[in-house]
């Protein structure tokens, strides 16, 4: 089986409007059970070229209620990809009618520490991606700083600050 070929896109503007908007109908249909919703992922930092896919983390109260969520989400036409995959955490997806372009929603508990791993990453690659080295090239330092977060299990650990001051370790 051959591995799916992955589309980087040049930076669009638009994908901060799109985030808002689709975060906006979430707000709506799922009302009491959304705490905060970020835009998380490469779409969020401007000026870099990522794959077109909208990543948003929810964060809900209460897990549990889950099956209230998931009725909401799939009323909006997003498909459930995994849950109990990883405790306390859900994935959903959804394409609207648009080919070009892919939502995915992260959903985890309020208090959960992954919500805060994911908004410092974005943080991380945002601030390298300020630097010299990555505005005059192709963002090869993000691509491979993801590229090894995802090959050799690395995590980040974010106890030495928010703004591009983290180190990376082996994960235990």
């Amino acid at each position: 089986m051959q591995p799916s070929k992955i589309h980087i896109a040049s930076y669009d503007p638009n994908w901060s409007h799109l985030f808002n908007c689709e975060a906006e109908r979430i707000r709506t249909i799922l009302e009491k059970h959304v705490k905060e919703i970020h835009h998380i992922g490469s779409t969020a930092i401007s000026n870099m070229p990522a794959k077109p896919v909208i990543d948003m983390l929810l964060v809900c109260d209460d897990i549990d209620s889950i099956c209230l969520i998931q009725d909401g989400l799939k009323s909006m036409g997003y498909a459930t990809l995994s849950r109990s995959v990883i405790p306390h955490r859900s994935f959903f997806t959804s394409r609207h009618n648009d080919p070009l372009i892919h939502y995915h929603l992260h959903l985890y508990e309020q208090g959960d520490p992954q919500i805060n791993r994911h908004i410092h990453f974005k943080d991380y690659l945002g601030f390298f991606h300020r630097t010299p080295i990555m505005n005059g090239g192709s963002n090869l330092l993000a691509q491979l700083i993801v590229s090894s977060l995802r090959m050799n299990g690395l995590i980040l650990n974010q106890s030495l600050g928010r703004w591009g001051l983290k180190k990376f370790h082996k994960a235990s």
